[in-house]
């Protein structure tokens, strides 16, 4: 549970996420899509209520040490976010903008720390562990 002030807590209650990603510039740069679902639960005054978010975002990354078993990046994402809040029994569209950096392990292992910042109060940390199929960078052919 997450204290978010004195009157309320947040409870996750759970997220799946989807991320399509395209090397360029010799690996150095990342171009891809994702598709996120999530939910969680606002504590507040003795109520109760459930807070679902989906999103879909364009983003850009880059590959700070490109080709390497370590490899940090940052980035950034634009994209819209529908949440249905049930405490408002309503349904917000909202654009949303993502800073986000991370680091990928052995081209298969991603961690990802990101700010989804979208119409308050719903603007969020997100931390997400991913693995990479076909994580490799493409060769140029001659």
């Amino acid at each position: 549970m997450i204290k978010r002030n004195s009157q309320e807590e947040i409870t996750p209650n759970g997220i799946i996420s989807s991320e399509l990603r395209q090397n360029f510039d010799d690996g150095k740069t990342d171009i891809g899509g994702q598709i996120m679902f999530s939910s969680y639960g606002r504590h507040n005054n003795n109520s109760y209520y459930q807070n679902r978010f989906r999103a879909f975002q364009l983003f850009i990354d880059r590959n700070i040490i490109p080709k390497n078993k370590i490899m940090p990046f940052v980035g950034i994402g634009f994209g819209t976010a529908t949440i249905n809040d049930d405490a408002l029994s309503d349904q917000i569209h909202t654009l949303m903008l993502t800073p986000r950096l991370g680091i990928e392990l052995f081209r298969f292992f991603r961690t990802t720390l990101e700010y989804r910042l979208t119409n308050y109060p719903y603007s969020h940390f997100n931390l997400r562990f991913g693995i990479t199929l076909g994580g490799r960078v493409n060769k140029p052919k001659l």
